[in-house]
């Protein structure tokens, strides 16, 4: 399995491109969860699991903003001095995600492919990973605490 993905996307029952409902009730399984539009009109996940607020980047989207072909999921913290080197061991044992640095900022992303459809437990099994990913992060960086939702967005134009 590649890293930053959830499992073969195959067989009955998948959420394609375009079915962001499907993906929010997932979500919502987890945590809060919520779809909106971006200033530039692209579709993204705003939620929350186990207190730490994150972002849903729907990417790869049709013109007309209706289907996308992948979500990254995103939460990002602030530290006092992010050191270089505990981010670089956090990616090579780490199974799943990324993690790097932007500022003063620490970010987490995990990679889902929505091509060609997603079974719900796949999706399901995907925020299972992105949790599992948290707490390794939470695990090797105690001093931190995840942005508010208004940063989030402040910080969502710059990496989007």
């Amino acid at each position: 399995m590649l890293r930053g993905q959830c499992g073969r996307f195959s067989g009955q029952g998948k959420t394609g491109r375009s079915e962001f409902s499907e993906i929010v009730e997932v979500a919502r399984q987890f945590g809060s969860a919520d779809l909106i539009k971006a200033s530039d009109d692209d579709p993204y996940l705003d939620g929350k699991i186990n207190g730490i607020f994150y972002s849903g980047l729907l990417r790869d989207c049709d013109d007309d903003k209706s289907s996308c072909g992948s979500l990254t999921l995103r939460a990002i913290y602030e530290l006092d001095t992010p050191p270089l080197q505990k981010v670089n061991d956090f990616n090579v044992t780490t199974k799943v995600g990324k993690l790097y640095l932007l500022e003063d900022k620490l970010v987490f992303d995990y990679f889902l492919s929505l091509e060609g459809g997603v079974r719900r437990e796949n999706l399901h099994s995907c925020f299972e990973w992105f949790i599992l990913g948290l707490e390794d992060l939470d695990k090797a960086f105690t001093a931190k605490h995840s942005l508010s939702r208004t940063l989030l967005d402040k910080l969502r134009e710059k990496l989007h």
